[in-house]
Protein backbone atom coordinates (compact mmCIF):
# COMPACT_ATOMS: atom_id res chain seq x y z
CA UNK A 1 0.00 0.00 0.00
CA UNK A 2 2.53 2.11 0.62
CA UNK A 3 4.31 1.59 -2.95
CA UNK A 4 0.59 2.80 -3.89
CA UNK A 5 0.42 6.20 -2.03
CA UNK A 6 3.71 6.99 -3.26
CA UNK A 7 2.78 6.61 -6.38
CA UNK A 8 -0.63 8.68 -5.83
CA UNK A 9 1.11 11.04 -4.60
CA UNK A 10 3.94 10.97 -7.09
CA UNK A 11 1.61 11.22 -10.17
CA UNK A 12 -0.34 14.15 -8.05
CA UNK A 13 2.93 16.13 -7.93
CA UNK A 14 3.38 15.18 -11.92
CA UNK A 15 -0.32 16.23 -12.52
CA UNK A 16 0.11 19.56 -10.75
CA UNK A 17 3.41 20.40 -11.97
CA UNK A 18 1.53 20.00 -15.60
CA UNK A 19 -1.02 22.15 -14.41
CA UNK A 20 1.47 24.74 -13.07
CA UNK A 21 3.48 24.71 -16.17
CA UNK A 22 -0.08 24.53 -18.57
CA UNK A 23 -1.27 27.90 -16.24
CA UNK A 24 2.14 29.88 -16.60
CA UNK A 25 2.13 28.40 -20.57
CA UNK A 26 -1.77 30.53 -20.86
CA UNK A 27 -0.39 33.35 -18.88
CA UNK A 28 2.84 33.81 -21.37
CA UNK A 29 0.83 33.73 -24.50
CA UNK A 30 -1.93 36.15 -23.00
CA UNK A 31 0.79 38.69 -21.78
CA UNK A 32 2.57 37.72 -25.52
CA UNK A 33 -1.23 38.41 -26.87
CA UNK A 34 -1.56 41.57 -24.83
CA UNK A 35 1.90 42.92 -26.25
CA UNK A 36 1.52 42.46 -29.63
CA UNK A 37 -1.91 43.54 -29.13
CA UNK A 38 -0.48 47.13 -27.64
CA UNK A 39 2.28 47.40 -30.41
CA UNK A 40 -0.46 47.18 -33.39
CA UNK A 41 -2.48 50.09 -31.66
CA UNK A 42 1.03 51.85 -31.27
CA UNK A 43 1.77 51.29 -34.89
CA UNK A 44 -2.10 52.40 -35.90
CA UNK A 45 -1.56 55.24 -34.03
CA UNK A 46 1.90 56.20 -35.75
CA UNK A 47 0.06 55.86 -38.96
CA UNK A 48 -2.67 57.76 -38.32
CA UNK A 49 -0.28 60.84 -36.84
CA UNK A 50 1.49 60.13 -40.46
CA UNK A 51 -1.66 60.86 -41.96
CA UNK A 52 -3.18 63.60 -39.90
CA UNK A 53 0.53 65.49 -40.73
CA UNK A 54 0.34 64.88 -44.30
CA UNK A 55 -2.99 65.66 -44.48
CA UNK A 56 -2.32 69.05 -42.42
CA UNK A 57 1.08 69.79 -44.91
CA UNK A 58 -0.75 69.11 -48.20
CA UNK A 59 -3.46 72.07 -46.67
CA UNK A 60 -0.74 74.25 -45.68
CA UNK A 61 0.74 74.07 -48.92
CA UNK A 62 -2.12 74.61 -51.41
CA UNK A 63 -2.77 77.57 -48.47
CA UNK A 64 0.18 79.04 -49.41
CA UNK A 65 0.27 78.31 -53.45
CA UNK A 66 -3.80 80.14 -53.62
CA UNK A 67 -2.03 83.03 -51.42
CA UNK A 68 1.05 83.17 -53.80
CA UNK A 69 -1.61 82.74 -57.00
CA UNK A 70 -3.70 85.57 -55.22
CA UNK A 71 -0.12 87.70 -54.68
CA UNK A 72 0.83 87.24 -57.93
CA UNK A 73 -3.16 88.24 -59.69
CA UNK A 74 -2.67 91.52 -57.73
CA UNK A 75 0.84 92.60 -58.63
CA UNK A 76 -0.11 91.61 -62.35
CA UNK A 77 -3.64 93.65 -62.27
CA UNK A 78 -1.14 96.62 -60.75
CA UNK A 79 1.46 96.72 -63.52
CA UNK A 80 -1.28 96.33 -65.93
CA UNK A 81 -2.80 99.49 -64.98
CA UNK A 82 0.51 101.09 -64.59
CA UNK A 83 1.04 100.33 -68.00
CA UNK A 84 -2.00 101.52 -69.39
CA UNK A 85 -2.20 105.05 -67.29
CA UNK A 86 1.63 105.65 -68.49
CA UNK A 87 0.43 104.77 -72.63
CA UNK A 88 -2.78 107.11 -71.78
CA UNK A 89 -1.44 109.63 -69.63
CA UNK A 90 -0.92 112.89 -71.39
CA UNK A 91 1.20 114.90 -69.13
CA UNK A 92 5.06 114.18 -69.18
CA UNK A 93 6.21 110.94 -69.13
CA UNK A 94 8.52 109.68 -66.06
CA UNK A 95 12.63 109.80 -67.57
CA UNK A 96 12.82 106.28 -65.31
CA UNK A 97 9.86 104.27 -66.38
CA UNK A 98 11.71 101.04 -67.57
CA UNK A 99 11.09 100.76 -71.40
CA UNK A 100 10.77 96.76 -70.98
CA UNK A 101 7.46 97.65 -68.77
CA UNK A 102 6.19 99.92 -71.74
CA UNK A 103 5.47 97.94 -75.22
CA UNK A 104 4.23 100.08 -77.61
CA UNK A 105 1.72 98.27 -80.16
CA UNK A 106 2.89 99.52 -83.56
CA UNK A 107 6.26 99.10 -83.91
CA UNK A 108 7.78 102.57 -86.06
CA UNK A 109 10.54 101.14 -87.80
CA UNK A 110 7.91 99.04 -89.67
CA UNK A 111 6.13 102.28 -90.41
CA UNK A 112 8.52 104.19 -91.81
CA UNK A 113 11.66 103.42 -93.87
CA UNK A 114 15.01 105.24 -93.19
CA UNK A 115 15.59 108.45 -94.15
CA UNK A 116 17.43 109.28 -97.04
CA UNK A 117 19.15 113.04 -97.16
CA UNK A 118 18.69 112.61 -101.60
CA UNK A 119 15.17 111.74 -101.67
CA UNK A 120 13.39 113.02 -98.01
CA UNK A 121 12.92 116.43 -97.16
CA UNK A 122 14.42 116.39 -92.98
CA UNK A 123 11.75 118.68 -91.56
CA UNK A 124 8.65 116.84 -93.54
CA UNK A 125 10.26 113.25 -92.52
CA UNK A 126 10.16 114.35 -88.81
CA UNK A 127 6.44 115.48 -88.57
CA UNK A 128 5.39 112.32 -89.91
CA UNK A 129 7.93 110.62 -87.25
CA UNK A 130 6.17 112.26 -84.75
CA UNK A 131 2.41 111.55 -85.85
CA UNK A 132 3.62 107.76 -85.82
CA UNK A 133 5.14 107.80 -82.65
CA UNK A 134 2.12 109.59 -81.34
CA UNK A 135 -0.41 107.15 -82.88
CA UNK A 136 1.76 104.27 -81.70
CA UNK A 137 1.57 105.77 -78.02
CA UNK A 138 5.28 105.55 -78.00
CA UNK A 139 6.82 107.23 -75.03
CA UNK A 140 8.27 111.23 -76.17
CA UNK A 141 11.53 109.61 -74.24
CA UNK A 142 12.31 106.82 -76.55
CA UNK A 143 11.68 108.75 -79.17
CA UNK A 144 15.57 109.32 -80.48
CA UNK A 145 16.53 105.75 -80.08
CA UNK A 146 13.66 105.18 -82.06
CA UNK A 147 14.75 108.16 -84.94
CA UNK A 148 18.42 106.95 -84.73
CA UNK A 149 17.52 103.40 -86.45
CA UNK A 150 15.49 105.55 -88.86
CA UNK A 151 18.89 107.53 -89.80
CA UNK A 152 21.95 106.87 -91.97
CA UNK A 153 25.06 105.76 -90.38
CA UNK A 154 27.13 109.54 -90.84
CA UNK A 155 23.45 111.35 -89.63
CA UNK A 156 23.59 109.28 -86.27
CA UNK A 157 27.01 109.97 -86.01
CA UNK A 158 25.91 113.53 -85.44
CA UNK A 159 23.83 112.99 -82.78
CA UNK A 160 26.18 110.18 -80.78
CA UNK A 161 28.76 113.23 -80.50
CA UNK A 162 26.54 115.44 -78.56
CA UNK A 163 26.53 115.20 -74.92
CA UNK A 164 24.05 113.26 -72.88
CA UNK A 165 21.45 115.85 -72.02
CA UNK A 166 21.15 116.67 -75.79
CA UNK A 167 21.64 113.29 -77.48
CA UNK A 168 18.70 111.88 -75.50
CA UNK A 169 16.34 115.15 -75.96
CA UNK A 170 13.90 114.66 -78.99
CA UNK A 171 13.99 118.91 -79.30
CA UNK A 172 17.34 119.10 -79.30
CA UNK A 173 17.83 116.26 -81.79
CA UNK A 174 15.10 117.46 -83.87
CA UNK A 175 16.67 120.91 -84.18
CA UNK A 176 20.57 119.40 -84.76
CA UNK A 177 18.70 117.38 -87.47
CA UNK A 178 16.99 120.89 -89.15
CA UNK A 179 20.33 122.94 -89.03
CA UNK A 180 22.57 120.42 -90.67
CA UNK A 181 20.59 118.22 -92.81
CA UNK A 182 18.61 121.60 -94.16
Amino acid sequence: MKGRKEKKMKLGKKMAERKRKEEQEIAERRRQDEIQIAEQKRQEEIELRKLEYEERKRKEEYEERKRKDEMEFQLQKIRIGAEGRSLNSNSVPDQNVNSTQIKPKLEIHHLMQKFNSDENDISLYLIIFERLAKQAEILENTWVSLLNGLLPYDVAQLIAREPDEIANDYGAVKKILLKCIS
